[in-house]
């Protein structure tokens, strides 16, 4: 739910709010972008984690721990 979240905000800053005066030398990194892809990462790894439990898919545990625990 938080990724998710993280990346709605992420649409809504990259749609409605002009964040690229706060942050004039990152113009192509800006804000929104990072919530972007720090959302669908979150997204995707929060994803691996609840269809291996769902499924008890050792491989898939075993993945999503060591992207939590490096």
């Amino acid at each position: 739910m938080c990724g998710v979240a993280v990346l709605g905000f992420g649409v809504f800053m990259m749609v409605n709010v002009k964040v690229e005066a706060l942050t004039p030398t990152l113009a192509s990194f800006s804000v929104a972008n990072m919530l972007l892809i720090s959302g669908i990462i979150i997204t995707c790894v929060s994803f691996l984690g609840f269809l291996g439990a769902l499924k008890e898919n050792r491989c898939l545990l075993l993945t999503v721990q060591h992207t939590q625990h490096p």
